[in-house]
């Protein structure tokens, strides 16, 4: 966040800001979404660390309800108990959530900066297995 300054928010943008720049320094030479990185490890580890079938399943549950349910959807789930399975599961959902949120951050970024993106995606990982 310190290396991206007024260029991190955390809702994608749009519409082109005059002062928008690609920010490539910093951690960015590394990755090109450390905050989703980081957030990804977090949920990964927390998880990990648990080592709780209950806590999983749980975890699995709200991802899924908070990621990809409407709020009325929430309440009909809990009274349905419709969990999700297993700890791969929610690790699952987890990813589906950044490669959804990455792809869509990313057509805009390649609007806006167009080749100098293109080649900046092309030569920095992402930071999320298996997306790039």
């Amino acid at each position: 966040m310190v290396t991206a300054a007024s260029n991190f928010t955390h809702n994608i943008r749009r519409i082109r800001q005059q002062s928008h720049v690609l920010v490539t320094s910093g951690i960015y030479r590394l990755v090109r979404h450390p905050g989703y990185m980081g957030w990804f490890i977090w949920s990964l580890a927390t998880q990990l660390l648990l080592v709780n079938p209950i806590c999983g399943l749980a975890y699995a549950y709200m991802s899924r309800c908070f990621f990809y349910a409407p709020p009325e959807r929430l309440v009909i789930a809990v009274i349905t108990n419709k969990l999700c399975v297993s700890l791969p599961t929610a690790l699952l959902q987890s990813w589906r959530f950044f490669y959804e949120r990455i792809q869509y951050e990313e057509w805009y970024l390649r609007k806006f900066f167009g080749q100098d993106y293109e080649h900046y995606a092309q030569a920095t990982p992402s930071g999320i297995p298996f997306i790039d």
